[in-house]
């Protein structure tokens, strides 16, 4: 039996990151991307690519568990953060830049979902996040921030496709520029955009400086007229449009079900709506 020196454990832990970090990368384009083009991406053989994952499933499995980690990352963060705790509308603005940071997990889960046979994984994997909005949407709505014309799961799922729209169908460069992934998110909630505006001026030092996924980062000298307070920095939203945004439009009968039908947090296939109380104000 042959022992693994540190340095090859190293190699080895290396190679299986930069898999990952392609077949993320790839699936998130073409769910369809070949196991081929997903080891040439991450610098690798074949053979190499099998030496970590057996089959084209286990790869799968592993990308959407790796999207997992990262979503409760989010949630627990959070939840754990008193000041966005105390202020629903602090912690919608958060999110969404929590959320754009992570959109290539985000659009590997959309386009995996496409595929039924990944389509629970990947509704499981978004619910963390899809939970903590639907908390926020609530806590808002109960203290008056937040739009309360409607319930706050139909608020909840507004918010992600707005947002959806903003990280999928917007160039990342352009998106990131104009801190647009938390725009989209107040707006939806009910805010105007002068409110929006003071608000994320208070956002840079919560979630911020981090390059836009797939596009530059930071706006520089030329885009400072084009942000507000310094917001150009925002990493871009990882994508609340990203939390639901697996699939397509819900919208179904079940969208009015009562709370009593639909636990807050519990895990629902993407795309369809987010679990609400139902109450009215």
């Amino acid at each position: 039996m042959t022992t693994r020196t540190p340095a090859r454990r190293r190699d080895a832990e290396a190679n299986r990151a930069a898999i990952l970090a392609a077949a993320t990368e790839l699936l998130a384009r073409d769910p369809g991307a070949s196991l081929d083009a997903i080891a040439t991406a991450a610098g690798l053989s074949r053979r190499a690519l099998y030496g970590h994952f057996a089959d084209r499933g286990a790869l799968t499995a592993a990308v959407i568990a790796q999207g997992a980690e990262r979503f409760n990352e989010i949630a627990r963060a959070q939840r754990a953060d008193a000041e966005a705790a105390a202020e629903p509308l602090l912690a919608l603005a958060a999110l969404a830049a929590e959320l754009w940071e992570a959109a290539v997990h985000v659009h590997a889960l959309a386009a995996l979902a496409l595929d039924e046979q990944h389509l629970a994984a990947s509704a499981a994997a978004l619910a963390p996040v899809r939970a903590r909005l639907l908390e926020i949407c609530r806590a808002g709505r109960a203290d008056g921030a937040i739009r309360a014309d409607v319930p706050a799961r139909v608020t909840a799922r507004l918010i992600e496709e707005v947002v959806r729209g903003a990280v999928m169908r917007i160039d990342p460069a352009e998106a990131t520029r104009h801190a647009l992934a938390p725009r989209a998110a107040l707006s939806a909630a009910g805010l105007g955009w002068r409110e929006a505006e003071a608000l994320l001026a208070r956002l840079p030092r919560r979630a911020s400086a981090r390059p836009a996924p797939g596009g530059p980062g930071g706006s520089g000298a030329a885009d400072a007229a084009d942000t507000a307070g310094g917001l150009d920095a925002v990493g871009g939203l990882d994508g609340a449009g990203g939390v639901d945004a697996v699939g397509g439009p819900g919208g179904s009968a079940a969208v009015d079900a009562p709370a009593a039908t639909d636990a807050p947090g519990a895990p629902s296939a993407p795309g369809a709506p987010a679990a609400d109380e139902g109450a009215r104000r």
